[in-house]
């Protein structure tokens, strides 16, 4: 089976992380795991982020 180029690979690679930054936040948020209201309108702001950059990088793949 042939290797998937440099370009996919690292397009691969940060769209796992992403994914993988939203279930983390999704995880503390449903756990509470925050200790003021602040603290968990922040968490809420960077899952809103993340998901937005998600959505950017999956509508931009790369060339090939």
């Amino acid at each position: 089976m042939k290797k998937p180029p440099p370009e996919l690979e690292a397009h691969i690679a940060r769209e796992l992380e992403l994914k993988e930054d939203i279930d983390e936040l999704l995880a503390r948020l449903a756990a509470r795991d925050y200790r003021t209201k602040s603290e968990k309108r922040f968490l809420s702001d960077q899952l809103q982020l993340v998901r937005q950059e998600l959505n950017e990088h999956l509508s931009n793949p790369p060339q090939l």
